[in-house]
């Protein structure tokens, strides 16, 4: 039985993605960088994060973690990732 994708990790280095293509070939979802130490946002995470919700995927969001002040940072990921029932927890 051949391996199957079901979930991508995506962010800023992919330049873009085909999210429906993904979809039609069984994906199930996608997890898209938000942002990264105290003040990085990921300027695909809004983009991306439209496309594949329109695609009928499931997001979910990460904060790329540096080992520097974990509560400003958690913060700043709180206020921009914007999460929503639509985004998975």
């Amino acid at each position: 039985m051949a391996n199957r994708v079901i979930c991508v990790d995506l962010s800023t280095i992919q330049p873009e993605f085909d999210f429906q293509s993904f979809k039609d070939s069984g994906g199930l979802g996608v997890i898209l960088k938000a942002s990264e130490g105290e003040s990085l946002k990921d300027a695909k995470h809004p983009v991306f994060k439209e496309q594949a919700l329109a695609a009928g995927l499931a997001v979910a969001s990460y904060h790329y973690l540096r080992p520097w002040n974990m509560k400003a940072q958690a913060q700043f990921f709180a206020n921009f990732s914007d999460s929503s029932a639509r985004e998975a927890a």
